[in-house]
């Protein structure tokens, strides 16, 4: 029999489930060992995202237990790390390297997994020099510095959106959606805006439900901040009325400055009901904007970017001649395209000069 302790959490645990555990009545169950004694065994296991269940199963009712070494664990974390599609600053790869592979080297130096470890190691260590010199991975493809100023739309797009996901990330839904905003007025020929257009469905669903909740908030916002200050003595008013005063004129400036620099989203002030209003018309503009637009054709040809430039980096020539014919049936407005091209052209001339020398007879000596 087993004894079971529902444990709810506010996040999704985090913890790696590689044990296993094979009771007699021939039931087999993937978990973590958390405790055992000579006559019971304490097993967890991910009830749901929010709750982990506790089963203490007796030790006269398992049949077998195998327990994966904590090693084994950790370094079912950190094996897919690597550096990131889309790597424009060295502070990317430091920080793989410094917070996820080298406390595993430290902790586990005689692990049987050490040498694949350090195999990750060297290779984040090679991109990281290449982003010291200069150079800059987007979506898979590295641009050397000299290429820069040709790549710079790609590129520029590339930043554009890493900002939008660390402000997605940090829950700034307002920062994030100017970013999107950029995206779409300056670079919907780039393989970033494809990728930004589900994470801004996203944030425009978080952003209308903070307005919406604000919007639907106002009056008693104002009310309640209204009758905070009659409560107060009248002699102490005027500093807290100052303090109203200049908190309103903050929101006032706040709306000001993004409308100077072009945005159309900024700082969420629950008492601002022109701000508010403001950016859910913008939301709903935007909204409007992206129903036009053919998600899926889009994805598909990002996918065949992302495909031509491997087949290009790795000579597949006639592949690559094939992905990017499709690529131009598909995207015919992808902002590469005309480089992509050029890039397949090159191949095929260094191609047919090295067959030409090959078939070339030696000269007599």
């Amino acid at each position: 029999m087993s004894r079971i302790l529902l444990i709810c959490l506010i996040f999704p645990l985090a913890a790696v489930y590689a044990d296993t555990i094979k009771l007699k009545t021939g039931e087999v169950l993937q978990g973590r060992v958390t405790a055992s004694s000579a006559d019971s065994v304490t097993f967890e296991v991910q009830f749901s995202p929010t709750i982990v269940e506790q089963q203490i199963y007796a030790r006269a009712d398992i049949a077998n237990l195998a327990v994966e070494a904590d090693d084994e664990i950790a370094y079912a974390k950190i094996r897919d790390i690597r550096t990131p599609e889309t790597a424009l600053n060295p502070k990317v790869c430091q920080a793989l390297l410094d917070n996820d592979l080298a406390p595993f080297l430290k902790q586990f130096p005689a692990s049987a997994r050490v040498v694949d470890v350090q195999q990750q190691v060297k290779s984040i260590q090679d991109d990281l020099l290449r982003l010291k010199r200069g150079d800059v991975k987007v979506f898979g493809t590295w641009y050397d510095h000299a290429a820069f100023d040709a790549e710079k739309y790609q590129i520029e797009a590339a930043t554009v959106l890493e900002e939008m996901k660390q402000e997605i990330a940090a829950k700034n839904f307002p920062s994030a959606m100017n970013s999107f905003d950029l995206l779409l007025r300056s670079y919907q020929n780039s393989a970033a805006y494809v990728e930004a257009l589900p994470l801004a469905r996203k944030a425009i669903v978080s952003l209308e439900q903070q307005l919406n909740f604000e919007i639907g908030n106002l009056p008693d916002t104002k009310a309640q901040r209204q009758a905070n200050l009659d409560r107060t003595p009248v002699e102490d008013r005027p500093p807290i009325q100052r303090a109203i005063d200049a908190e309103n004129a903050r929101a006032v400036a706040t709306a000001l400055l993004a409308q100077k620099n072009n945005q159309r989203f900024f700082t969420i002030f629950p008492f601002d009901e022109q701000g508010l209003q403001a950016m859910q018309a913008a939301v709903q503009q935007i909204e409007t904007q992206l129903k036009d637009v053919d998600a899926k054709k889009l994805a598909e040809g990002a996918r065949l970017v992302r495909q031509a430039n491997e087949e290009l980096a790795t000579h597949q020539i006639s592949e690559a001649e094939t992905t990017i014919a499709q690529l131009k049936a598909t995207w015919q407005e992808y902002e590469g395209l005309a480089r992509m091209e050029q890039r397949l052209q090159a191949e095929k001339t260094a191609n047919a000069d090295s067959a030409a020398r090959a078939n070339t007879p030696a000269l007599p000596q």
